[in-house]
């Protein structure tokens, strides 16, 4: 009960943040940042929870998919826009992943695309490339930071001797000291 007395007081302060400092709002806001993206995996996982028909999330799925892939094409092909690199592209991601998986095993569709038999399988192919579209997206956005991180790794742990690992050392028999 004391919880839901908190949520006003929490809503009240988040408005008060954003009407003072609106442009670090409007930098979360902003398209080519990585929370869009997140708040958009999330409204998939509310929407595949929810309804009762598969029409939403996959008109959704759908819809975001190729918004994605028009991004990743800019992105590796035209670079005119500037995208934000930054972790949470990881953490949009995984909450993808999460909402893939809650309308897979979680949601059962009795209506919508691919009724009455096969509303299961059209949730299933969206959420898959809708999925892939998300994690190339991450990809292409943070594609310095990877190489950068690999390269830190590479240096610290990519030693390479000629000297072998182990010192042989000779076995003189009693035979071999007589002779």
């Amino acid at each position: 009960a004391m919880q839901l007395l908190l949520v006003p007081l929490i809503l009240l302060r988040s408005a008060l943040l954003v009407l003072r400092h609106p442009t670090r709002f409007l930098r979360f806001a902003h398209p080519l940042e990585a929370v869009p993206h997140m708040m958009l995996s999330g409204l998939a996982a509310l929407l595949a929870l929810v309804c009762t028909s598969n029409m939403p999330v996959v008109l959704l799925w759908s819809v975001h998919s190729v918004v994605l892939t028009a991004c990743v094409a800019e992105r590796v092909a035209v670079r005119r826009l500037a995208w934000r690199r930054s972790h949470l592209w990881i953490y949009t991601v995984q909450l993808a992943f999460l909402s893939t998986y809650a309308a897979n095993t979680l949601c059962s569709f009795p209506h919508g695309l691919g009724q009455p038999d096969s509303t299961g399988a059209v949730v299933l192919v969206s959420s898959c490339l809708w999925l892939i579209s998300i994690c190339a997206m991450c990809a292409a956005a943070n594609m310095e930071l990877f190489i950068r991180h690999y390269r830190a790794w590479q240096r610290q742990y990519g030693v390479f001797t000629l000297a072998p690992t182990q010192r042989v050392v000779e076995v003189v028999t009693d035979a071999d000291s007589q002779v």
